[in-house]
């Protein structure tokens, strides 16, 4: 059982409202969420002092998660998150699986209500990829991920514009990230590459340690919950290329053997690293 320190806000209109804002935008940059602190502060003359960092936006949410989280409804929890190849920290609503949901919302993946079958089976393919397969670092070719669309089984096998079109839509709901990798264009592979979004760092968590349990089958890490790592081979996709290319009669780099032991290592000191 838990208590509420004595000092605590108790929830109110503006727990309420900032609940509602979060149930609309999903995450916030945590530049955005002091914003939205200030505007709905002057709304409602709060008397209590202002949020202004990670420490009393924490304290906040700890409020509206009384409502809604494990203790609560059950529906969801606000949590911090962080990707440590982004600069911004936000804060959003992650879902909390139960055996009623994962029957058909696979812990916490694309809701069937929202999102096709076809939706769910390249998502979760991309994900498998980035997460077991360390070579990649995180970032997956654009063109490789539209393939994939036509390798799914039948009948959820994409033509090439159907791939792409699902790829922009789980990139514009938060996902999956479009990053620029101009060092790795060449060949048939363009600048544009596919990583985990922030949506899918709050909600699929459950469903990634479900599939692969073990650290060492992983290539990614969430260090004390929040601050999230891509871990494995420093060689990455330049070692395909070489290996397949073998026109200057070079080798590939050797793969990082350390990669899994950084990993492991990486949730050791993440406690440091907590707000």
């Amino acid at each position: 059982r838990t208590y509420r320190r004595e000092d605590a806000m108790a929830y109110s209109d503006v727990h309420r409202a900032m609940l509602q804002t979060l149930m609309h935008e999903k995450f916030m940059t945590e530049k955005n969420v002091q914003a939205k602190f200030a505007e709905l502060w002057g709304a409602y003359s709060c008397n209590e002092a202002l949020p202004t960092d990670s420490k009393g936006f924490k304290t906040f949410f700890n409020v509206i998660n009384e409502k809604i989280g494990r203790l609560g409804l059950k529906y969801a929890e606000i949590k911090q998150i962080k990707d440590d190849n982004m600069a911004d920290k936000y804060w959003g609503l992650a879902s909390i699986p139960n055996d009623l949901k994962a029957e058909n919302k696979e812990s916490g993946l694309l809701d069937p209500k929202i999102y096709s079958d076809t939706e769910l089976h390249l998502f979760k393919k991309i994900i498998g990829i980035l997460v077991t397969e360390s070579r990649y670092k995180g970032l997956l070719d654009h063109n490789k991920c539209i393939n994939l669309g036509r390798e799914l089984p039948k009948p959820h096998a994409l033509k090439a514009e159907e791939a792409s079109l699902c790829l922009d839509r789980l990139v514009k709901e938060g996902w999956l990230r479009m990053v620029e990798d101009a060092a790795g264009a060449r060949g048939r592979h363009n600048a544009k590459r596919i990583t985990l979004g922030i949506a899918a760092l709050l909600d699929a968590k459950a469903y990634i340690l479900k599939q692969w349990p073990d650290q060492e089958e992983r290539c990614c890490v969430w260090q004390a919950d929040w601050l999230f790592k891509w871990v494995g081979d420093e060689s990455g996709e330049q070692q395909e290329a070489d290996s397949q290319s073998n026109a200057a009669g070079k080798r590939a780099a050797p793969a990082d053997s350390e990669g899994r032991k950084r990993a492991r290592a990486a949730e050791a000191d993440a406690e440091s690293e907590d707000e």
